[in-house]
């Protein structure tokens, strides 16, 4: 066959396995169906190409009647395929349709087997006898107990994973007992297990080469791709891998029986495979009587499936269910103002705004080839179609420059203990190396590789693994986050993609690098009020002069060059300014009464300009922040600490207590006492009082023990030690002496 793949064409091929059969080949068959672009492949054992005539009615269910005793056989099913050469019809295939039917009985009549199929037959086309006008019909039969064949894919092979990859290849392997052969077996098969490849639809036989059957491969391996024994998966909190042994095919009972699994890299000497899998031998057992997972070490993926280059980070779409149309928007907000239109603007500021076309569709839903999708006036394509609320004609899916100037959410870490623009080391210990970053509601634990690092490098690492973040319920990603080193303030910033109030950050790390129980980084969008002049009850303009008395005095609304009154904008004592950034109301001091103060507030001398900020005037009445440098305890028992911006703080004081009787105290190990009946109650008081001891801070007490009278009684007691001895061996001696006279 030189055309494309038929809708219902038939792959035969031969198929030799004498463990199964001694026949050596059998004709086996793959059905091939496509329907609406969606091929579908399954193997039968059976074949049979009855004549037109062969079809009838029994009752309203379709029968057909085949040569010979078929009933000792248990068909089970039926399928049928029928292609359309344009010259003949397929009324039968497009009645029974291309899925199996279940056979609801069969019986012989001494020449021919009688099957009753479950379908109930529509008209009389599909079954008058010797319809000439009908394209041949093939019947598959007995779905195949020794081989299957499927399209090859990644469907289920890795955990949590919805996308499906297809390799445009066509799997055929022994099933059951079929693959139940070793090498031998294998070997004494000089074809191989698989030959003879052909297709057939009724038209003509060929090669199957439009199947890409006339090549190819065999392999032979115990574990089942498609169903594999290790579970593969990827914690995306964690930014690892998971492996999990299924028990009911590894282990006891299974015919494998093994206890427990491993996973290791092909790194057999040291270190990892870059997917943070263990050497072996580094890498840990796991028991597959329990529900353990062996755990792989956080690694980074940076490949381009992940990270694509023109990325867009916070995009949005959302359904409206009252005006039932589709709402998107971009991850960042911006207003168009033109150059010099507000006071700090001196260029034109850019906005943000969101395009959405499609290309035009023809009747037969394929292309149109005159759209040229050119991107012109903001529209996309050309033409009048309109598919979820989007148009095509005129400026179809734009969306005018709406919203305020926003910024990112930000925070940034404490000065580190230490000078981070010198080399460090980070290792596993007190888990200095793992941080815990959420941004815009993805959470995720990141764990830095141990080595050497500094501030800029530590920023790039903890840069790329961020931006690899990935919510594993969502699918929501991360990305565009930048992270800094600043050398001045010796700390790390942190700056979202995103801006307006909807963007957070949120990093907790080791105190060491200044990230401990940072603040909240959350995104902010301007807020812009037009005052509207405050009113009484009458609607009348209200104005404030000099005193702080408020009038609707109308000659000073209509006259505006009287200097003693100003209007009052919005609530009272609400600042307003001019243009030029001076102060319009209110120009005198203002008082606020209460209860237990009184507050005078002049704002005589306030301005309000859109520039950077800057300090005029600086009057420091405390301290700066200070680290803490040391700790002094005196003889008094007084605690003070002191720290860098030279201030000297108590801390508190150190209490002492005293007993009546000290060697009633009962020892609990460690130099540690407790008090008993024997020591009486502690009596507590401060150092260098009366009957309390002084505490000397830094000093180590000396030992209580005499060691020279210790040293003599160890002398004493080793010579009466020797001299006993001597007197037993005397003794000894003389008795022996007497034994052997009397002997």
């Amino acid at each position: 066959i030189t055309d494309a793949p038929q809708n219902f064409d038939i792959i035969s091929f031969d198929h030799n396995n004498e463990v199964v059969d001694n026949a050596g080949a059998v004709e086996r068959y793959i059905a091939y169906a496509n329907i609406d672009d969606n091929p579908n492949i399954k193997a039968y054992d059976a074949k049979f190409e009855p004549a037109l005539t062969a079809f009838g009615v029994s009752g309203d269910y379709l029968e057909v009647t085949l040569a010979g005793d078929l009933t000792a056989i248990d068909y089970e099913v039926f399928r049928f395929q029928q292609n359309d050469d344009g010259v003949n019809t397929t009324d039968f295939i497009d009645q029974v349709g291309p899925g199996e039917v279940a056979i609801k009985s069969a019986t012989f009549d001494g020449a021919n087997t009688v099957f009753v199929l479950d379908h109930e037959v529509t008209g009389t086309d599909i079954i008058d006898p010797g319809n000439a006008g009908e394209n041949a019909i093939k019947i598959l039969a007995k779905p195949s107990d020794y081989v299957e064949a499927y399209f090859e894919d990644t469907d289920g092979l890795v955990e949590g994973v919805s996308d499906v990859y297809y390799s445009n290849k066509i799997v055929i392997r022994e099933i059951d007992s079929a693959a139940k052969r070793n090498t031998t077996d294998y070997a004494s098969n000089a074809a191989g297990s698989f030959s003879n490849f052909a297709s057939t639809n009724g038209i003509n036989v060929g090669d199957a080469s439009e199947f890409g059957l006339d090549t190819f491969t065999e392999t032979m391996a115990w574990v089942d791709q498609r169903d594999p024994a290790i579970k593969l998966g990827y914690d995306e909190t964690n930014q690892r891998l998971t492996f999990d042994g299924v028990n009911g095919q590894l282990g006891k009972g299974t015919g494998v029986g093994f206890d427990a699994f491993t996973a290791y890299s092909i790194e057999l000497d040291a270190g990892d495979n870059g997917l943070g899998i263990p050497a072996l031998g580094e890498s840990p057992e796991v028991s597959l009587e329990s529900d353990d997972l062996l755990l792989g070490e956080a690694f980074l993926a940076d490949g381009p499936e992940v990270r694509a280059i023109n990325k867009r980070y916070g995009m949005e779409v959302e359904y409206d269910t009252v005006a039932n149309v589709f709402n998107i928007s971009s991850g960042t907000t911006g207003e168009a103002i033109a150059a010099n239109s507000v006071v700090g603007v001196n260029v034109a500021q850019s906005s943000s705004t969101v395009a959405v076309g499609r290309y035009n569709l023809t009747e037969t839903g394929t292309v149109d080839p005159t759209d040229t999708a050119e991107y012109d006036f903001n529209k996309i394509g050309k033409g009048l179609n309109q598919i979820l609320g989007y148009p095509r004609e005129g400026v179809e899916g734009y969306t005018e420059p709406t919203g305020l100037i926003s910024q990112p959410a930000t925070t940034s870490g404490y000065e580190a203990l230490m000078d981070m623009s010198e080399a460090f080391t980070i290792t596993e210990l007190a888990g200095e190396n793992i941080f815990n970053v959420v941004v815009n509601g993805v959470s995720a634990s990141i764990a830095l590789p141990e080595g050497n690092y500094k501030g800029d490098t530590l920023a790039q690492a903890l840069e790329s693994r961020i931006n690899a973040m990935k919510n594993p319920i969502s699918g929501r990603s991360v990305g565009g986050v930048t992270v800094e080193y600043d050398v001045d303030l010796n700390n790390l910033k942190f700056t979202t993609a995103t801006t307006g109030e909807g963007s957070t950050i949120a990093v907790n790390g080791a105190l060491r690098f200044g990230l401990s129980d940072i603040p909240l980084g959350l995104g902010t969008t301007t807020v812009v009020k037009t005052p509207v002049q405050a009113t009484d009850e009458l609607g009348r303009p209200l104005y404030i002069a000099p005193n702080g008395e408020i009038t609707p005095n109308a000659q000073a609304f209509a006259d505006n060059m009287v200097e003693d009154f100003y209007p009052l904008y919005l609530d009272e004592g609400e600042l307003t300014f001019d243009l030029d950034g001076r102060l319009v109301s209110p120009i005198t001091k203002v008082q606020y009464s209460g209860d237990l103060t009184q507050l005078t507030l002049d704002f005589t001398n306030a301005t309000q300009f859109d520039q950077a900020f800057s300090a005029s005037e600086i009057e420091q009445d405390g301290y700066s922040a200070g680290r803490l440098t040391n700790l002094e305890i005196d003889n008094y028992g007084n605690v003070r600490a002191g720290y860098s911006n030279g201030q000297n703080v108590s801390l508190g004081k150190i209490m002492l207590a005293s007993f009546a009787n000290e060697t009633g105290l009962k020892q609990i190990g460690n130099s540690t006492f407790i008090a008993t009946a024997a020591s009486g109650d502690p009596e507590l008081g401060e150092a260098s009082e009366d009957g309390f001891g002084q505490i000397l801070s830094g000093s180590l007490e000396r030992s209580n023990v005499d060691i020279t009278e210790e040293l003599v009684n160890l002398i004493t007691s080793q010579r009466n030690y020797q001299a006993a001895a001597k007197a037993i061996e005397t003794s000894t001696s003389m008795t022996q002496t007497i034994i052997n006279i009397r002997s």
